[in-house]
């Protein structure tokens, strides 16, 4: 059975602010949307990733954002404000009601301002300060971000995601003796072999393990009834119990894997 992932990308106007004309009627319905998916994801009990634009998590700004690396005129269509006066631009609200929803969501980010990473004009610089941004944001509100999304799919500057602090990499192989001369090799990932493989490990086991019981005076045991009988154990009576023995000279069985039980 397969997991379905759903990511919902959450951002208001800030969607569209760079294209050449915004989309009036599709951000005025952003809002209750937004507000009537809660209740739908409550009412059949779906979680889901909500990509959030980071600029959502402001009371208000004052629309310039000098201090913030960016594109050319990146903020020129930001009206600043607060969520009052430009409610499409800023959603504190509506991340507080993900957070206070029946499903556990996962909050991620979207970047600060919805910049397209893969672009040609926006630099690493620019990335990192987006994403810290956005990490910033998120942690006074306490959100933890572990998902990113690429606004408009736009991919790029990759090595700017990195992991948590309080989440490590894939730990290196463990490193074990080998005998008494001090050299030491990688513990290899243990893995259970399948078809013909297993089979041959399983025969080399047996040829091992197995070992005819002394005084036993039943060979078929030990080989299956169809065996040749030139390779078959010889079995002589003993001259003081009167028990059967193994002859050591006659073939041993163990030297044909597929004749073993």
């Amino acid at each position: 059975m397969g997991t379905v992932a759903l990511s919902i990308d959450a951002e208001l106007a800030w969607g569209y602010h760079d294209l050449a004309s915004l989309p009036e009627k599709r951000i005025e319905k952003a809002r209750p949307s937004w507000r009537k998916l809660v209740e739908l994801l409550d009412e059949f009990e779906i979680p889901a990733t909500w990509a959030v634009v980071g600029h959502l998590s402001l009371d208000h700004c004052d629309g310039n954002h000098e201090d913030h690396p960016n594109p050319k005129n990146w903020f020129r269509r930001d009206p600043g404000g607060d969520v009052k006066t430009n409610k499409d631009w800023f959603g504190p609200d509506l991340i507080e009601l993900v957070q206070d929803a029946q499903v556990d969501h996962e909050i991620g980010s979207h970047t600060f301002s919805h910049v397209l990473c893969g672009a040609e004009d926006v630099t690493e610089e620019i990335v990192n300060a987006e994403l810290k941004r956005s990490k910033d944001l998120a942690k006074e509100k306490g959100i933890e971000l572990n998902s990113f999304v690429f606004p408009r799919g736009s991919v790029g500057h990759r090595r700017s995601l990195r992991l948590p602090r309080n989440r490590s990499r894939a730990r290196p192989p463990r490193r074990r003796p080998l005998g008494d001369s001090g050299v030491s090799r990688p513990r290899l990932p243990q893995t259970r072999p399948s078809g013909p493989t297993r089979v041959l490990g399983l025969i080399a086991q047996r040829r091992t393990c197995l070992r005819p019981l002394e005084g036993h005076t039943r060979p078929g045991r030990y080989l299956r009834p169809s065996s040749p009988p030139s390779t078959a154990r010889k079995y002589r009576p003993t001259e003081t119990t009167g028990q059967s023995t193994p002859n050591r000279s006659s073939p041993s069985t163990i030297a044909s894997p597929h004749w073993l039980m």
